[in-house]
């Protein structure tokens, strides 16, 4: 059911084996869609609301995709919505969105220049990567459907 399981090999019967999983929980947490109570997962009222209608589910995305926060996680939000909007159904450039970011001054702790794995978890790149019917090998990982591109414009448009 999720697009980035694709080809996983393994049970994939917990979080802890099954990495891709945690991560997207940990973004449906973020995203406010999803929460912990007493120890077991609960929608929240926008994941309700999203679960009940893909309309909603799709503006919630496209509002909650750039962080609110400035700082570096917008900067690369932004650059790689732009990427994604303009590239329907092919790979997100993530070595040009690194090397824009650097170019605008951006670079990591230890110094060095921003690299693709850098952009790995930034939750639009999750989501994006998420946002289509089948699942994705490991060869096609980075490519997006156009469904995603569609998202990601819909998200700059929110912006």
């Amino acid at each position: 059911m999720l697009p980035t399981m694709g080809g996983w090999i393994g049970k994939a019967n917990r979080e802890s084996v099954t990495k891709p999983i945690l991560h997207f929980r940990q973004l449906l947490q973020s995203l406010g869609l999803l929460r912990r109570h007493k120890g077991a997962l609960r929608l929240t009222r926008a994941g309700g609301a999203a679960q009940r209608g893909p309309v909603e589910l799709w503006n919630w995305l496209a509002d909650k995709l750039v962080p609110a926060a400035s700082g570096f996680d917008v900067d690369a939000t932004l650059l790689l919505l732009a990427y994604a909007a303009t590239s329907g159904a092919s790979e997100i450039e993530l070595d040009a969105v690194a090397a824009a970011l650097t170019a605008l001054g951006w670079q990591t702790v230890d110094g060095r220049p921003v690299e693709r794995r850098d952009l790995y978890w930034i939750p639009a790149v999750q989501v994006l990567r998420n946002v289509a019917s089948d699942p994705t090998d490991w060869a096609s990982r980075w490519r997006i459907s156009p469904a995603a591109a569609k998202l990601a414009r819909a998200a700059l448009q929110q912006r």
